[in-house]
């Protein structure tokens, strides 16, 4: 067995995930290499104590990127891939006018230091699609619009300087199979002169030969049913959202009316609605809407009657409306939507698991672009590889000898 520290040049390459939440950059980095990160950090130790359970085999580091030193954490080694989530708080629409912190939006600047320090050969940068926005704050920590995107093309600039091709796009997270309409700015760049390739999407129109859209619906636990909506004493604003979405989502249209079997037997026409602002929600025919650390997205069911008189017609049958119930996404169905595999586990509070969620990446996205950029380089030597975590061991394919 050779000496990790005196032949790093023997050694595979590492991928290295400075995460944002409950970890979906590794989930999408498991199911593309089929092996998570050899290592994950973020500044957040609730975060840390939820990736180690699910990728127990990384070196896991409680630290804000800022204060990582690369040189330290590679110890020779190569990288091959660094997925890095900055903090997207300072850039995202949802401050709603509010100060911006400079410091915070300023992380993605560590991200250049890496490619000086590591050199990785593929990096991904996730972010809101706002980053593109990144300019300098005036005293009051708002953004100077005449200078937006000036800072951007700066950063941009330093990996160029470092001998990285850089591109950027946009990218839908149901059009990869993720039930969630969340769309996320990705930025890559690559210095080993092989093209920047973005996935082409999975889902879509099936005239076009693309898989369907994965439905809300299909993220639900149906054995779990809400509270009566009439005895619920719910706020009038929320009594007149679910008014308005019944109108349009089981008495309206019917391509956007989504019925259901319960376990039980029982048919109800279910809808999802969004508790923000003026909107009321939308069909669970459809995927949800963006999942945030606060989740916003309500299960509303009403129970239908078999009736000749009813007003709702499903196939052949007529029924009434019965009973109409409501009921916040529990934490599993919030990570069903992001596309987690059922296998993931989250822990703590309720709180805590949906705003892990929420700030995480969606595990499809992160796999297709990690299919599409990057491929293992192991080095020149003919051998197999078993990875135990941080530290690999390799065999030979000559004699079954073991360096």
């Amino acid at each position: 067995m050779t000496d990790i520290g005196r032949a790093p040049s023997l050694l595979p390459e590492l991928v290295i995930d400075s995460f944002a939440g409950g970890g979906g950059a590794s989930e999408g980095i498991q199911l593309a290499l089929g092996r998570g990160p050899d290592v994950a950090l973020n500044h957040d130790a609730h975060a840390v104590a939820v990736h180690h359970l699910n990728h127990p085999s990384a070196l896991h580091l409680c630290q804000d990127i800022l204060e990582v030193d690369p040189a330290s954490v590679c110890a020779g080694r190569r990288v091959g891939l660094l997925w890095a989530s900055p903090d997207c708080r300072h850039f995202s629409r949802a401050k709603s006018g509010k100060p911006l912190d400079g410091k915070i939006r300023g992380l993605a600047w560590a991200i250049v230091g890496w490619a000086k320090a590591a050199a990785p050969r593929v990096i991904v940068v996730e972010n809101v699609r706002e980053f593109l926005t990144w300019g300098p704050l005036d005293a009051d920590g708002k953004i100077i619009k005449e200078r937006k995107g000036e800072t951007f093309r700066k950063w941009v600039g330093q990996f160029r300087r470092e001998g990285y091709q850089v591109e950027w796009n946009v990218l839908r997270a149901h059009d990869f199979g993720a039930p969630t309409t969340r769309e996320r700015l990705f930025v890559i760049a690559r210095n080993d002169g092989d093209s920047i390739v973005w996935p082409e999407p999975t889902h879509g129109d099936e005239e076009e030969g693309l898989k369907p859209f994965v439905p809300a619906s299909a993220c639900i636990d149906w054995s779990v049913m809400g509270r009566d909506v009439e005895t619920a004493n719910y706020a009038a604003k929320t009594m007149e959202r679910i008014e308005k979405g019944t109108a349009k989502y089981v008495l309206g249209d019917k391509h956007q009316r989504c019925v259901v079997k319960l376990p039980d037997g029982r048919l109800v026409a279910t809808w999802i609605a969004r508790h923000y602002g003026g909107v009321v929600g939308r069909s669970a025919n459809e995927p949800l809407s963006t999942i945030t650390k606060k989740d916003h997205h309500g299960l509303v069911c009403t129970e239908l009657v078999a009736d000749k008189c009813g007003s709702v017609k499903v196939g052949r049958n007529k029924y009434r409306l019965g009973t109409t119930t409501h009921r916040m996404l529990e934490p599993r169905e919030l990570a069903n939507g992001m596309g987690f595999t059922d296998g993931y586990q989250m822990i703590g509070t309720k709180g805590d698991m949906t705003a892990r969620i929420g700030n995480a990446v969606c595990p499809p996205l992160a796999k297709a672009i990690v299919s599409a950029n990057y491929s293992p380089d192991h080095g020149d030597l003919n051998r197999g590889s078993i990875h135990t975590g941080f530290t690999t061991v390799y065999e030979t394919k000559k004699e079954g000898v073991v360096l």
